[in-house]
């Protein structure tokens, strides 16, 4: 969360330099390139792969944050004009469905692994697999027509400009304080369902990869629903839907979880996919062209900055819940 700062920083450079292109392809090479040796790291001694682990992390972080304006802006300026609004639908269910298909398939070879030898051939052969999945994605990545330069210089003055939309505030107020929520959610349901109901791993992944595909199958319904009702509507409704698939985890008890776990593990990540497609959509409109990459970073960073402070309180709560200062 922390590093999603540095989006800030990636918006403000990508409207000062001059070849677009070669900064995306650039950025884009570094990330993917530390994501599959990151898997190979297991293959080093361990006084060496402890420290190179987390420097190829950092650096994958890095150059992806620093990458996220640039990337966004140039996918939305490129479809805007040609049916954008089903583009970002379809890439959000695709990206689902393959997500949720490769996730599924190394966390089964992961768990297939019954001492660190296997453990440590799982991870090469994830690793392998993403290599070639790499190579597919920039394969697809050079053929695509190259961005068109903003025209105009960004100052860090610039960097105010999304303040003083008020439509745009009002989108990052409403992300801050989803974003704080989501980070509580997910922290206490994950610590609720291993300390008090005792919910094996298989469990979790098998109802949370169920759950991936049913984000994929709703978010084209909702994204339709937009269509009719605008998007502010739509999100009031999915929003609604956490509410009560929060509640419905303070009923959840070890004498109902068989019937109440899997029904909000299935449909525990349909609204952050509606509103995350929806919130996206919401900033398109309220931002104007020429400075997407900056209204688009300084959304990021707020939501990042938000998700660091929802983290750190979290981390106090759990740790008084672990000395029994506080029952759960």
């Amino acid at each position: 969360s922390t590093l999603l700062a540095l989006q800030l920083a990636g918006g403000l450079w990508y409207g000062r330099i001059r070849q677009p292109y070669r900064y995306l392809m650039a950025s884009n090479l570094i990330w993917r390139i530390c994501l599959a040796l990151l898997f190979f790291t297991v293959c080093l001694p361990d006084s060496s792969s402890r420290f190179v682990m987390p420097i190829l992390f950092l650096a994958l972080q890095a150059s992806f944050q620093l990458c996220i304006p640039a990337q966004t802006e140039w996918q939305v300026n490129a479809v805007e004009h040609s049916g954008g609004n089903r583009f970002f639908t379809l890439r959000e269910t695709a990206f689902m469905l393959t997500y949720t298909f490769f996730m599924g398939l190394a966390e089964f070879w992961i768990a297939l692994a019954a001492d660190t030898a296997s453990l440590r051939d799982s991870f090469v052969r994830v690793g392998l697999f993403l290599v070639v999945l790499i190579l597919l994605s920039l394969f697809f990545l050079i053929r695509l027509p190259a961005p068109q330069p903003s025209g105009s210089f960004h100052t860090w003055c610039t960097l105010l400009h999304p303040f003083r939309q008020k439509a745009f505030v009002q989108l990052m107020f409403t992300g801050i304080l989803w974003s704080l929520s989501a980070v509580f959610s997910s922290s206490f349901t994950i610590l609720y369902s291993v300390r008090i109901l005792q919910i094996d791993f298989f469990s979790v992944m098998l109802w949370s990869t169920l759950g991936n595909l049913m984000r994929a199958a709703i978010t084209p319904l909702a994204a339709r629903m937009a269509e009719r009702r605008g998007w502010a509507k739509t999100l009031e409704l999915f929003a609604l839907l956490a509410i009560l698939l929060t509640l419905g985890w303070w009923k959840t008890t070890p004498t109902n979880m068989q019937y109440l776990f899997p029904v909000l593990t299935l449909l525990g990540s349909v609204p952050v996919g509606v509103f995350g497609l929806g919130m996206f959509q919401l900033q398109i409109k309220a931002s104007p062209a020429q400075e997407r990459s900056i209204f688009f970073s300084t959304y990021s960073a707020l939501n990042g900055i938000a998700g660091f402070m929802g983290t750190a309180v979290c981390s106090v709560l759990i740790d008084n819940i672990d000395q029994q200062h506080i029952p759960i």
